[in-house]
């Protein structure tokens, strides 16, 4: 199936699609990683910890978060 058939199925009222998948070709975004050190000002990391603290999340969970969402927009 393509992108255009996908399309169809949702435009039928069809919202469940993964018996439509098949997921030994699927693919994953590159998962490798590097570990960099990044100096942020104290006052931004004390927004960015409360931040986090709000969500349930990590700090660096939502840096990852934020940081992907800011990159995918170019």
């Amino acid at each position: 199936m393509n992108a255009k058939d996908y399309g169809e199925l949702f435009d039928n009222g069809e919202t469940d699609i993964a018996e439509h998948l098949v997921l030994e070709n699927a693919q994953r975004p590159e998962l490798s990683q590097k570990q960099i050190t990044l100096a942020l000002p104290i006052g931004m990391i004390e927004v960015l910890d409360k931040e986090a603290q709000r969500m349930g999340e990590s700090c660096q969970s939502l840096t990852k978060f934020w940081l992907s969402d800011k990159l995918a927009v170019r």
